[in-house]
């Protein structure tokens, strides 16, 4: 590691370009790296497509945007115009230190090519062209693992939770998501989030529970406790609650919203049960227990941190298969068909507080 600390002023580069999910278990990082450099003009450089999830983020000067799917779906052609465009924007904005939240030595090279003298990231060989490398701890959690990033220039880093920061129109939102649905604020809700398992670079169904499940799940909060579930995702997942509201009638589709709306609604819901995926982290960061579904993925890595997490795992051989951004084939998924409706309703209704009622 090169001796090279950061002297005033600061301009601070952040790259994480996603997913919705990963940004938000970055929170943490963001808030105390903005803590520990309160003058700085500190900015990120993100993916369009999630954009809009750190668009509110107090800690940010500004956003830098980047084509991701030019950069992860298109051709050696589109690839490398995306990646000059950007390294040429960088190399203007002439950023002290670069801060890598990829496991990607690409991400690295870019952080190098910018110019900044101080460029802390992750690093399996010990440099690939970081001043700061971090070697990722296998089976550590990745919230603390970002803040290792802080913790290598000798800067106090203590997880405490994770955030997401909602604009004006995005806080005033539930009001008008009430309305819109004639729902009263003093129901009781429960989010379910039946998808996940797709971002930008890819689609993992193994990730998902059986929806036969949620809809059970569903219909057994309704009837025993009272609970309306809403139904949580992103517009391509609309099937999913369709199939949902057609065997429990009064399930909420929250289906069409932003990431900002999705998370100002969930604000109502006395807890939130779902896959490993964006909107579980959503939840957690917005303050609601939450219940997780583990299989392909380990809790241990991906899992929110404290006590209002709960985690739901069967112990079987082949789990985790989660490898590096991949999974291996798999036909059967037993790590999630294994777990069962009984089970995560006791979890969950033990998780949000609520009583048994008399049937509606």
């Amino acid at each position: 590691m090169q001796n090279i600390t950061l002297n005033p002023p600061q301009k601070i580069l952040c790259i994480k370009l996603g997913a919705m999910g990963d940004l938000v278990m970055c929170s943490a990082f963001f808030d105390q790296l903005g803590r520990n450099f309160p003058q700085a003009k500190i900015f990120l450089l993100t993916g369009i497509t999630y954009a809009s999830v750190m668009e509110s983020h107090p800690v940010f000067e500004g956003l830098i945007l980047a084509d991701d799917k030019a950069i992860y779906k298109s051709g050696p052609l589109a690839r490398s115009r995306e990646t000059f465009r950007l390294l040429a924007l960088l190399r203007r904005e002439k950023f002290d230190a670069v801060f890598v939240l990829h496991k990607d030595w690409r991400f690295n090279l870019l952080a190098k090519l910018s110019g900044a003298h101080v460029r802390v990231g992750f690093s399996r060989d010990g440099q690939g062209g970081l001043t700061h490398p971090v070697a990722p701890k296998p089976g550590g959690n990745e919230r603390e693992g970002y803040l290792d990033l802080l913790r290598a220039l000798d800067l106090p880093a203590v997880y405490e939770r994770s955030f997401y920061y909602l604009s004006f129109s995005e806080d005033e939102f539930l009001q008008e998501f009430l309305q819109s649905h004639g729902l009263r604020g003093d129901e009781n809700f429960i989010g379910i989030g039946p998808g996940g398992g797709k971002n930008v670079k890819s689609f993992m169904p193994t990730r998902r529970w059986p929806l036969e499940n949620f809809i059970a799940l569903a219909k057994r909060f309704r009837e025993e406790l009272n609970a309306r579930a809403i139904i949580f995702g992103g517009p391509d997942e609309k099937d999913l609650a369709r199939a949902i509201q057609e065997r429990c009638a009064d399930g909420v589709d929250a289906t069409a919203l932003s990431f900002g709306e999705m998370a100002s609604v969930m604000r109502l819901c006395s807890g939130y049960i779902g896959n490993d995926s964006g909107p579980l982290h959503i939840a957690d960061a917005m303050g609601a227990q939450t219940v997780g579904l583990y299989g392909p993925t380990d809790p241990k890595v991906q899992a929110p941190l404290g006590p209002r997490h709960t985690v739901v795992l069967k112990q079987v051989d082949c789990s985790p298969c989660y490898d590096n951004g991949s999974f291996p084939d798999c036909a059967h998924i037993k790590c999630l068909t294994s777990i069962e409706v009984d089970e995560v309703f006791a979890k969950a209704k033990l998780m949000a507080g609520l009583k048994d009622c008399k049937p509606i």
